[in-house]
């Protein structure tokens, strides 16, 4: 998990894309989101699906942009 000098992190979860539609993963993410929403100047949260082994670099753009900002 990234963290910033700051203490703010960011959460990224990857995901095959078959996972989509997961009841469980769902649930999790919406759990997440919640504790985001309490605490948005602490922490993001973002789900990255992919359907292979790699990753498309413009998927995580803002993960990127928030470990540069």
């Amino acid at each position: 998990i990234p963290i910033k000098k700051t203490g703010e992190f960011y959460i990224v979860e990857i995901k095959s894309e078959s996972d989509r539609e997961d009841k469980m993963a769902q649930a999790k993410a919406k759990a997440v989101e919640r504790l985001q929403k309490m605490q948005p100047d602490r922490f993001k949260y973002h789900i990255v699906y992919t359907s292979g082994s790699q990753i498309n670099g413009l998927r995580l753009k803002p993960v990127i942009d928030w470990i540069i900002s």
